[in-house]
């Protein structure tokens, strides 16, 4: 039927990125640990994401962006100067 359709293509598109599958349904080879967060504002979609010109890819890992800059992105952070230890860490 065509609900029992609907409901299949809705399970399929909110599958994600899980574990080893990661590679066949992420379009990108951003490893989790590497992504640079895209939207770090509240509301982030997928369409929302994409319109950024970002990859959208959902993960298990905690706290790692769903959104991310693609690999060949000139934003990014670099470290600049030495580390110093301060009384409430590292800068």
């Amino acid at each position: 039927s065509a609900c029992k359709r609907k409901w299949l293509l809705l399970l399929l598109s909110l599958g994600g990125c899980r574990g080893s599958e990661q590679d066949a349904q992420c379009p990108s080879s951003v490893a989790v640990q590497k992504r640079i967060d895209c939207h770090p504002q509240p509301g982030a979609s997928q369409e929302a994401c994409e319109a950024r010109g970002c990859t959208w890819c959902s993960t298990d890992v905690p706290n790692a962006p769903w959104c991310f800059f693609p690999e060949d992105s000139p934003y990014g952070y670099a470290r600049s100067g030495d580390a110093e230890q301060t009384d409430r860490g590292w800068r």
